[in-house]
């Protein structure tokens, strides 16, 4: 098993996808993490923090997500794998798939972004969107092991 790679069970993976499930059209806020608003880090971690993978004292960025994970890279994404979005060589942008084509993302906002007004105003929520909704292509990891 790879380093990093949660050991989990088909029930946690369903309880954090339930949970991120529950973060959609919530507003996105810059460094939002509960249910005022989240940033693309803040629904990933608080999806981890549900199923037990994060402590509630943890906290990190895209980048310090992808730090964590990025050992777990695949091709093909498929539900609950994090595709992670890049500025040079710096992950600025996370969020969940669904499958290989879709994922739920924190979007629209960026670091202006940081009340409910900014958020309508910029049209920034959590949303459904295709993986290539963006001009890079991510790149995907693996972070439940249901083995």
């Amino acid at each position: 098993m790879k380093a990093h790679l949660l050991k989990m069970t088909q029930q946690d993976k369903k309880w954090f996808m339930k949970t991120v499930w529950s973060f959609l059209n919530l507003p996105y806020i810059w460094g939002g993490s509960d249910f005022a608003g989240l940033d693309c880090s803040g629904s990933v971690i608080e999806g981890l923090k549900a199923v037990g993978a994060m402590k509630s004292h943890e906290d990190t960025t895209a980048n310090g997500l992808w730090n964590k994970y990025k050992v777990n890279e695949v091709q093909i994404a498929q539900e609950g794998d994090l595709a992670f979005y890049f500025t040079g060589d710096v992950a600025t942008h996370v969020v969940v798939c669904l499958d290989d084509k879709y994922c739920i993302t924190a979007d629209g906002g960026d670091s202006t972004t940081l009340t409910v007004q900014d958020a309508i105003e910029q049209d920034a929520f959590i949303k459904i969107r295709r993986l290539d909704h963006r001009v890079n292509k991510p790149r995907i990891v693996r972070i439940f092991d249901e083995g």
